[in-house]
């Protein structure tokens, strides 16, 4: 078991005292595979990640939690198969260079200390993206084209002459399985006010990602306080991951992304 001391500080101010009570609560760790990817359409693809979790009780360290000795393969249409080397800090990529393709589909296979993980993603074409709307100065609907089995999300984007800031998540993922419109229209988060104070209300841009569908159940169970760069790293609960195996979390998911489009 491992123990972690929890200090909670209670201040009594009319007392004018502080006191300090100690509370001991038992974690014990349980390791699982973590094995991450993002295979971006029309890009260079960035590998797949492959590490274990690590005790809340120590500083994180990727050296411990990296893993060297997995044996990993792709395979792109049922038809071409190209393994992966491990390369550094639990990164695992092809000997040349991949582009990944749209409308392709990709698999992963990995085999570490004798268990077998397994993931499929279908690669999504990029967003086409059609009116945007600046709502009571809040935050953005962009109109988008869909395709079947498809997830969409948006970001907002404020380009000024000290600092480009980004939205930090996705208002919602919305998936298209249901839907039967050509277009439907997605919401980014709220755009901070200063940004309308500062009169930068005229550098607004979005964007617009597209996912392979099972990003869809992810972002529903993952939580309201994930960040976008870190949504591939994230753990716990009930979260509806799509690498299968035992004793293992992670995304190998498929995605595309529009251009950052200024909001007229």
């Amino acid at each position: 078991m491992k123990k972690l001391q929890i200090i909670f500080i209670l201040l009594f101010s009319l007392a004018a005292c502080e006191q300090v009570d100690i509370v001991e609560i038992d974690q014990e760790h349980f390791s699982s595979i973590v094995i991450k990817a993002k295979l971006i359409s029309e890009q260079i693809f960035d590998g797949v990640s492959i590490t274990r979790t690590q005790p809340l009780s120590q500083p994180y360290e990727i050296k411990s939690a990296e893993i060297i000795n997995a044996t990993v393969y792709i395979k792109i249409n049922e038809a071409q198969v190209i393994p992966l080397y491990y390369k550094a800090d639990g990164k695992y990529l092809p000997k040349h260079e991949l582009t990944i393709k749209a409308n392709n589909i990709y698999e992963l296979f990995a085999k570490i200390d004798g268990n077998i993980y397994y993931s499929i993603t279908n690669i999504p074409r990029a967003p086409q993206i059609g009116k945007i709307t600046l709502v009571d100065k809040k935050y953005m609907n962009i109109e988008i084209n869909i395709l079947p089995n498809t997830a969409y999300g948006a970001i907002w984007q404020i380009n000024s002459n000290s600092a480009i800031t980004n939205s930090d998540d996705f208002y919602s993922i919305t998936s298209s399985e249901k839907e039967k419109r050509n277009t439907i229209t997605i919401r980014t988060q709220d755009i901070p006010t200063e940004f309308f104070d500062n009169n930068l209300g005229d550098q607004i841009y979005g964007k617009v990602f597209s996912f392979d569908q099972a990003f869809h159940k992810y972002f529903l169970t993952k939580g309201k306080n994930k960040l976008i760069g870190n949504t591939f790293v994230q753990s716990g609960g009930n979260v509806e991951w799509n690498v299968q195996g035992e004793n293992v979390i992670g995304l190998f998911i498929g995605m595309a992304e529009s251009k950052f489009i200024r909001f007229n």
